[in-house]
């Protein structure tokens, strides 16, 4: 009798106890799978649009120096993060006003998902828009996007672009070059790092050319959510998209720098 009742104690004993073990097991994953949830990065929409400015002035404001360093990025030096689909963009209203008539030609719209990492961790996105007829700008760059106590972003952009016919006598003039020496392109760069806030539209000023960022905190994204476009490339490798103003805001003529004789164009807030 004393034996059967240690027997059956035992055993009820190990019943438990490796019912206990086995709780444990799958408590653990779960437990692991919270826990990287809340190491994770946050999750940000971070949104760019890059314009000439149409208006002639900018021109011959200032002295533009000609010896700008050549850009050379390598595939590890920038990342690609998934790309937002267009109907999810911040800025799509501001697109819509900045057309020729306006003063502007966009360059370059996009937005992704990027992870708040700190500046010694993050790297930057990098930024192309190669033209498809031979008097188009070519613009090249890349857009940091790093969180500290608060989001920043920097920016580090080329813009080569066709000198036009109707100022190259005082472009050439104000940067003391002879007229038929001038090159038919010239070079210009828009470097800037700044403090931003999530829900407001910033404005990177320059003469020539400039930028629009908005930025966005995503606090329940999801990797399979539909705002990311299956259609792109994996985000393994940098993405040299071509993304130009629509063809009615392109003029034909690559001497047409008609900007409805306005002063400075008004800039988007």
């Amino acid at each position: 009798m004393k034996n059967r009742f240690a027997s059956n104690f035992k055993s009820t004993f190990l019943n438990i106890t490796t019912t206990i073990a086995l709780s444990l097991i799958c408590l653990f994953p779960a437990t692991n799978a919270q826990a990287d949830e809340s190491t994770a990065p946050p999750k940000f929409e971070v949104e760019v649009v890059i314009f000439e400015t149409l208006a002639l002035k900018g021109w011959t404001e200032e002295f533009w120096p000609d010896n700008l360093p050549i850009m050379d990025l390598n595939d590890e030096d920038v990342i690609a993060p998934p790309r937002v689909r267009p109907q999810y963009n911040l800025l799509n209203d501001e697109v819509s006003l900045m057309t020729r008539r306006m003063g502007y030609n966009i360059l370059y719209h996009q937005a992704w998902v990027v992870d708040a990492l700190p500046e010694n961790q993050a790297k930057p996105i990098y930024i192309s828009s190669l033209p498809d007829e031979d008097y188009k700008s070519r613009l090249e760059g890349t857009l940091l996007f790093y969180k500290s106590r608060y989001p920043h972003i920097e920016v580090n952009l080329e813009l080569e672009r066709k000198i036009p016919l109707v100022i190259r006598p005082d472009f050439a003039k104000n940067q003391s070059i002879q007229e038929d020496l001038l090159p038919e392109f010239w070079r210009f760069q828009l470097k800037e790092s700044r403090k931003i806030k999530t829900g407001q539209i910033h404005y990177l000023d320059h003469p020539i050319f400039g930028a629009l960022v908005e930025i966005k905190y995503l606090p329940n994204y999801k990797p399979d959510g539909n705002m990311i476009d299956p259609e792109l490339p994996p985000a393994t490798q940098p993405e040299m998209p071509s993304i130009h103003a629509n063809d009615e805001d392109v003029p034909s003529n690559p001497n047409d720098t008609s900007t409805d004789s306005a002063e400075d164009p008004a800039t988007a807030q």
